[in-house]
């Protein structure tokens, strides 16, 4: 059915009984038509600018309207009701939204705040400011709400919380970064706009927000314990934050290329466009510096026992620090291309390092440091890497957008998928990857025993190449694995 109307509408609403649609325009009129013979019925009036949303209360029946002038009206139910209009936005409402119980309304405005409405009253009860355009809000339980922000921001407001402060719950745009804690249980990802937020690998919920930086967080790391994290921004700001400690580091004016954590959590390495590495006690938070590249550090490590620290550089080499006598052990020059990624499998006796000519280097830690075997997962730069030493799989982004699975058994291709990342980690027993880029995060299941997520029943994929993905949704068919969370 198409419904006639002379004017451009602004904003819609059916009615709760479908039997009507609301239709406010850009002149300030509410024209109400009736769906099953498409006639006018009557025209509402908020005012002589645009009506930009509109919200009927089910219990009710009581429209809400809210206006480009920052009004909002409270329509009357009853005949003898007269409207009310409150004046509380000094700009452009962008949305309004009903609480779980029917009880309030929140809306949000360009005038950088969201008010919450008491609807007996038809008065506010709550304001609060931010620091920038609100677009969108919505309730997330009679408690909380959702909000996004003009920068493309998801802000979460605790509504029985004193303080306004802005605290986002993911990352927008691109994630340059993250780490899971020893647990496998819990994700954090460091993105644009300075902030890190904390989520539950488990269910993807989101737990924890940081929000120390300025500018856009370049790294992420997480000790064994799960307690201290370890953050660093494109000005070259660290921030260490631990249930104990609390520390802002700048060292340098320059960038932090390469960031490390202790299993334990006691030491920080850092290692900045100067060539140079700090290490930094978290508890006392005395530094020293190791000297020896001659080229920018792209990456760091810390050996479990935290004893050693080893480095991948530019100038194609990887050294392996003695942190006892704070002095170079042994300097490693196999790699022909800058070391962009090192590894340490969770037997903690093998290191995998992969550079910009997308060959991996497998180093077996002993005394003295062996090269077991180099071989070529891609022709493009390898960006990230992780292994899952129990399945013999590498998973790998590369800089031609791509994700490479390759087998370490047969030294081959298991399959690529178009999907760029940044991170990527595994967890689950290593039967699931997480994957972040500039698309946000994902969580793949490899599939290495049982296909069950979107897949034909009685198949299955292993290492073997048999294809399981046929109906995998979302427009993955042809890929091995599936997206479950994102």
């Amino acid at each position: 059915k198409t419904i006639e109307n002379t004017t451009q509408i602004s904003s819609l609403v059916v009615s709760t009984d479908d039997t009507q649609v609301l239709a406010g325009d850009i002149h300030g009129a509410i024209k109400v038509w009736s769906l099953s013979e498409g006639k006018l019925i009557e025209t509402k009036n908020h005012n002589a600018q645009k009506v930009t949303n509109l919200l009927i209360i089910p219990e009710r029946g009581q429209l809400i309207s809210a206006s480009a002038d920052g009004s909002v009206m409270f329509h009357p139910v009853l005949p003898n009701e007269s409207a009310k209009t409150v004046g509380e936005h000094s700009d452009w409402v962008t949305s309004i939204s009903l609480s779980p119980d029917s009880t309030q309304i929140a809306s949000a405005g360009r005038d950088f705040k969201i008010i919450i409405w008491d609807l007996v009253t038809s008065a506010p009860v709550k304001r609060m400011r931010y620091n920038t355009e609100v677009v969108s809000v919505t309730y997330r339980s009679q408690n909380a709400i959702l909000y996004s922000d003009r920068s493309g921001k998801l802000g979460y407001q605790e509504l029985t919380s004193l303080s306004h402060e802005q605290k986002f719950i993911a990352p927008p745009g691109s994630i340059s970064s993250i780490a899971i804690d020893s647990t496998k249980s819990q994700v954090f990802l460091g993105g644009e706009k300075g902030s890190s937020t904390l989520w539950n690998l488990m269910n993807g919920v989101f737990s924890r927000f940081l929000d120390h930086h300025w500018l856009d967080v370049d790294k992420v790391v997480l000790d064994n314990t799960g307690t201290t994290l370890v953050t660093t921004a494109n000005d070259g700001q660290i921030e260490i934050s631990s249930p104990v400690h609390q520390d802002t580091v700048i060292f340098s004016g320059s960038r932090v290329l390469g960031l490390a954590i202790d299993s334990l959590g006691t030491r920080v390495a850092a290692a900045y466009t100067d060539t140079n590495i700090v290490i930094r006690n978290v508890e006392t938070r005395e530094s020293f510096i190791l000297r020896g590249h001659n080229h920018f550090i792209d990456c760091l490590t810390f050996t479990p026992d935290s004893e050693k620290l080893i480095s991948g550089s530019r100038d194609t080499t990887i050294r392996i620090w003695d942190l006892a006598t704070r002095s170079l052990e042994h300097t490693l020059v196999d790699p022909t291309a800058t070391v962009k990624v090192l590894v340490i499998a969770e037997d903690g006796q093998q290191l995998f390092a992969a550079g910009t000519d997308g060959r991996v280097y497998h180093y077996r830690l002993s005394s003295p440091v062996t090269l077991v075997d180099t071989f070529t997962v891609t022709e493009t730069p390898l960006t990230s890497l992780t292994v899952l030493e129990s399945k013999k799989l590498l998973v790998a982004g590369t800089s031609a957008r791509q994700t490479v699975m390759y087998n370490l058994e047969t030294r081959s291709v298991v399959t690529k998928f178009p999907f760029p990342i940044s991170g990527c980690e595994h967890f689950s027993n290593e039967s699931k990857v997480v994957l972040a880029g500039w698309h946000g995060w994902s969580v793949w299941d490899i599939c290495t025993s049982n296909c069950d997520r979107g897949c034909p029943d009685g198949e299955f994929w292993n290492p073997s190449l048999q294809d399981c993905s046929e109906d995998c949704p979302r427009g993955l068919e042809g890929y091995h694995g599936r997206c479950i969370l994102a």
